[in-house]
């Protein structure tokens, strides 16, 4: 029971509170799940080791990273599913990934994540954001893979700088 309310002069208890509620007997510190913000699930190659081999500039990290895409096997499920496998053991239980999209990729990180995500069923939440990395000027076809995404349940579109990427940041 909790402490009478000052104002009502009565015990209250929370909506959330039911009085057949499992009650589990826990000793030590107890936290609620981790949350990892900012993550490329798509891009992961947990378990390999692979020399950086990009110059220091945006634009070549981008390039560097799509013209590996095949070489490295990205996006793979299987890596997907052990990264999260990882951070579900460390206490995470929710994660947002920021997944390409792009032309030369279409929508495979999505489904790539999606498919991983479902795998681990009831064990950690992913939030997908829809990230047009190469930009959305650049090319065309990239705004119309947004929408894709966004119809097929992609909660959020994110971005990229658009004066750095596109040329253009108005």
């Amino acid at each position: 029971m909790l402490d009478p309310d000052p104002c009502l002069g009565d015990t209250v208890q929370p909506a959330y509170l039911q009085a057949d509620a499992e009650v589990l007997e826990v000793s030590g510190i107890v936290l609620p799940g981790l949350i990892d913000a900012h993550c490329h699930l798509d891009k992961t190659l947990w378990g390999e080791w692979v020399p950086h081999s990009a110059a220091d500039t945006l634009e070549d990290r981008i390039g560097n990273d799509r013209r590996r895409r095949g070489e490295l096997g990205i996006p793979s499920e299987d890596r997907i599913v052990a990264l999260l496998e990882t951070m579900i053991a460390h206490g995470t239980t929710h994660v947002r990934s920021h997944t390409d999209i792009d032309p030369v990729v279409g929508l495979a990180g999505v489904e790539a994540v999606r498919d991983a995500t479902e795998r681990l069923a009831g064990r950690i939440t992913v939030e997908l954001v829809a990230f047009p990395q190469c930009g959305v000027l650049t090319d065309p076809r990239t705004a119309a893979l947004l929408d894709e995404a966004l119809a097929s349940g992609v909660e959020t579109i994110g971005g990229i700088d658009p004066a750095g990427v596109d040329r253009d940041p108005v």
